[in-house]
């Protein structure tokens, strides 16, 4: 009962996930993502072991089609499960159990994976597809068009109350967390409320994360320190 679209920009290397559902604060049980490895959802009956195995395959250097097959490997119920991946190279895999609610399927595109289930039909993919590939902007902005245009297509049966974003950057001065990170827990116009926060976190954010004063001290990881406080 989500619909998630995961996507690859060359010009900056980023990797990324925007993702809609009825249910409350998904964004604490579906994504999982690594700086320069990969970024992984995992919905239907979601299990977050296949998220976190995913990321520590793709670290290893199995490409998305081998961490697919081997996560898989070891679940009864994976035909319950719906996953994607796309890797710090755009390489993307997608798999959907035969199991999950219909309307149930994943498209994929040079630089995108569109995922759902418990759509009210094909048509949600093929908007959150064209919304992609049309938009403008930062990878984050490109993301939030798709499922903005699968939100408006239809989205989810069970309508959209729940939205998360994540972007992550090679160049993106620390070394764990992502470059954009948002979660709309719960709302009535979630994709309109997670566009708003999106512009705000901006403001906030990204000056932070782009001054050069601040740098990570690697004798204490984790911590930030300016040049004053050394």
């Amino acid at each position: 009962m989500t619909f998630s679209l995961l996507g690859f920009d060359e010009a900056t290397r980023s990797i990324g996930i925007c993702s809609v559902t009825s249910s409350p604060a998904h964004g604490q049980r579906c994504p999982h993502f690594l700086k320069g490895v990969g970024v992984v959802t995992t919905q239907g009956m979601s299990n977050r072991y296949h998220g976190e195995n995913c990321i520590k395959l793709l670290s290893l250097g199995l490409s998305p089609e081998e961490c697919l097959a081997a996560t898989r490997e070891n679940d009864t119920n994976i035909e319950c499960r719906q996953i994607a991946i796309i890797d710090g190279n755009g390489e993307r895999a997608a798999f959907t159990g035969s199991a999950t609610k219909d309307f149930k399927g994943h498209l994929a595109g040079a630089d995108f994976i569109a995922a759902g289930n418990v759509l009210t039909g094909e048509e949600v993919l093929g908007a959150m597809s064209e919304g992609f590939q049309t938009a403008s902007g930062e990878l984050a902005d490109r993301l939030l068009a798709g499922c903005a245009a699968g939100d408006k297509a239809g989205g989810e049966l069970g309508g959209s109350y729940s939205c998360f974003l994540i972007v992550v950057r090679p160049d993106q001065p620390q070394p764990w967390g992502a470059y954009v990170d948002i979660r709309i827990d719960y709302s009535p116009d979630v994709v309109n409320v997670m566009r708003k926060a999106l512009d705000e976190y901006r403001k906030w954010e990204k000056p932070r994360l782009q001054d050069a004063q601040y740098s990570l001290d690697s004798s204490l990881p984790g911590a930030y320190f300016t040049e004053d406080e050394r």
